[in-house]
């Protein structure tokens, strides 16, 4: 019975992943098709430039007062800590058709700016910059929506957003103060230090709501690329390290695993070096394999990376005999880490060598035969599981079981904050193990 019980249950864990993959592959086509239809419609009504020079009185404006041609609505969003350690801020600006209309703006030359300036007043480099040109067919009843993204580093600054028709010289300029604060007790301070002040990732295109919308309640689903620069993440080891960073299953549902790993990649060390590996269980792909992190393109990565079978009830023989070599595949690909000859060349033959696997709960096929690694191939290796858990409720988790012999290090996070103590407490213990090592190794 209680055989029949287990077996219900792993059934159903299994039904349940291939639901997820299932939303996760339908929601990714449904935010494909919608940024490929906002590019469509906004192909014809928008230019944009990196940074344009602004006509007549528009650059003056951005030195002047505040002012208001027409109605309209500036809304901040609260800084949001990503997972890959930046600070991630959004700008929402919208109007009517029929406000615009009143105040005599034209149609044909509106522009839409964003900018950021110091505590002091000193502009920052860069801008969002839009240039409009609304559509002939615009009902007076429509609103116009365009959503500004950018990172911004720890710090007080003055943000300054404006609407302006150039040809009218008809427009609007509002301030506001942006506060970007560290978390409380920050575990890895001077992080963001060499970082830029601000990265402006990109402006929505603008984009017309339905009469009956209004503006507050226009959410923006916006996939964050990663961000420009370096986090300053020095490790004082005091023997040479080989860090090897094995991301298992990048795609797999909704996951933060790419950012958490771009971030880990970021790592420097006082001697030695960082790999990197991405592994695609089902399909048994290894992109990067053990290349050196620095030279990774994590965003490639990402979509370098094949499908899952989106159908819950595959058979086929291909899906058959792919879930069940996972647990071989996985076993045999960390073990090939101990060649440590490729991408890194150290000159102490003997460096500390430190695993750090990134992944989800994930678990196998009742058919896959349950396999686990051979601790003689990575003799000596301090293994650390960060493990990014999204959903605390189901926590059948076989990744774990294969890599037990290595008695690995588990650090479950499921926020940023949570993977910037996990950090450094990582940064911490390869610091401490590599001052621990016996005499006869370093």
């Amino acid at each position: 019975m209680a055989l029949l019980a287990a077996g219900v249950v792993r059934t159903i864990w299994r039904l349940r992943s291939r639901i997820l993959l299932v939303v996760n592959v339908v929601f990714r086509r449904r935010l494909h098709c919608c940024i490929v239809a906002t590019i469509l419609c906004a192909a014809p009504c928008a230019l944009t430039e990196i940074n344009p020079p602004l006509e007549g009185p528009a650059e003056t404006w951005f030195n002047g007062p505040e002012r208001q041609d027409f109605p309209w609505r500036v809304k901040l969003s609260q800084t949001e800590l990503t997972f890959q350690q930046r600070h991630y801020v959004r700008v929402g600006i919208g109007f009517r058709v029929a406000d615009l209309i009143r105040a005599g703006a034209s149609f044909n030359d509106l522009y839409l700016v964003v900018r950021l300036s110091d505590k002091d007043g000193h502009w920052l480099p860069g801008q969002s910059y839009g240039h409009f040109h609304v559509p002939a067919d615009a009902s007076p009843k429509d609103g116009l929506q365009s959503t500004t993204h950018l990172f911004v580093r720890a710090g007080d600054y003055k943000i300054a957003v404006m609407a302006y028709d150039s040809v009218h010289r008809r427009g609007n300029l509002w301030r506001g103060d942006l506060h970007v604060s560290t978390p409380g007790s920050d575990p890895l301070p001077g992080i963001e230090e060499d970082l830029p002040a601000v990265q402006f990732l990109t402006s929505d295109a603008l984009t017309r709501l339905p009469p009956e919308t209004t503006i507050s309640s226009v959410v923006s689903l916006y996939p964050r690329p990663l961000g420009e620069g370096e986090l300053r993440l020095t490790v004082a080891n005091a023997h040479p390290v080989l860090v090897d960073i094995v991301v298992v299953n990048p795609m797999s549902y909704l996951s933060e695993l790419v950012p958490i790993s771009n971030v880990l990649s970021q790592m420097r060390l006082k001697s030695g070096c960082v790999r990197a590996s991405a592994l695609d269980l089902f399909s048994r792909i290894v992109l990067p394999d053990r290349q050196d992190a620095r030279t990774v393109d994590w965003a490639m990565v990402a979509k370098a990376m094949p499908p899952y079978p989106i159908s819950p009830y595959a058979n086929d023989a291909k899906v058959l005999i792919g879930e069940s070599q996972e647990p071989a595949f996985f076993v045999h690909s960390l073990e090939q880490l101990s060649d440590t000859s490729k991408a890194c060349q150290i000159a102490d033959p003997a460096p500390l060598h430190v695993l750090i696997i990134v992944s989800e709960s994930y678990h196998f096929v009742q058919r896959a035969e349950r396999l686990r690694v051979n601790p003689s191939r990575l003799p000596g290796v301090l293994c650390y599981n960060l493990r990014h858990r999204a959903d605390a409720v189901f926590g059948w988790e076989e990744l774990s079981k294969v890599i037990e012999p290595l008695h690995p290090v588990t650090l479950t996070v499921s926020n940023p904050l949570q993977f910037r103590k996990a950090l450094a407490n990582l940064i911490a213990g390869i610091e401490r193990a590599s001052r621990e090592l016996p005499p006869a190794k370093r």
